[in-house]
């Protein structure tokens, strides 16, 4: 079980291979490599969203499955670090976790794929992402060693994406409707 506070860090980027030659380099090991499924649920009166919270489940196929709650990173600008709390915990089966949830009354709010490469330098994982067309490199870790890989990874804090993946996906969603 995983519960504490997160802080992560989102840039855009143009391709992800020198990334990922960067982190072979740095010796860092990539633990997962696949399509990522996520799931959001909600109440039909918004209470998690309004509250700044959502619960999502999560299956990378061959490696894991799990339920996670988080809340929305505080609204400041010039914020460099997002930073939220998070609880999650693994689940044994992904599709019955997600029936359970529409059971007790949650309705599947999003729903989207991302292709992504997990990978872990230390305590820090790292993320390659593609979403949407788009590509993105996410660092995880406290904000000392976030700093530290970003300047090893040549990453510009100019090209920050401060917007979650959630958000991202929830506004393509509203757009296509």
């Amino acid at each position: 079980m995983k519960n504490s506070k997160e802080i992560e860090v989102k840039f855009r980027v143009q391709k992800l291979g020198g990334y990922r030659e960067k982190l072979k380099k740095l010796q860092a090991q990539l633990e997962w490599m696949g399509k990522e499924k996520n799931i959001y649920f909600e109440r039909n009166d918004a209470y998690l969203e309004q509250g700044g919270k959502v619960l999502r489940v999560r299956e990378w196929p061959g490696h894991s499955a799990s339920i996670t709650s988080k809340s929305s990173a505080p609204k400041t600008s010039g914020r460099r670090y997002d930073e939220r709390r998070e609880e999650q915990t693994d689940i044994a089966d992904f599709a019955s976790m997600c029936r359970i949830l529409e059971m007790i009354g949650f309705d599947k709010v999003l729903v989207y794929e991302k292709k992504r490469e997990h990978w872990k330098l230390g305590k820090v994982s790292i993320e390659l992402d593609r979403l949407y067309g788009r590509s993105y490199v996410e660092i995880e870790g406290t904000k000392k060693q976030i700093d530290k890989i970003a300047r090893l990874l040549g990453l510009d804090w100019e090209d920050r994406e401060s917007r979650s993946y959630y958000r991202i996906a929830r506004e393509r969603q509203r757009k296509s409707r």
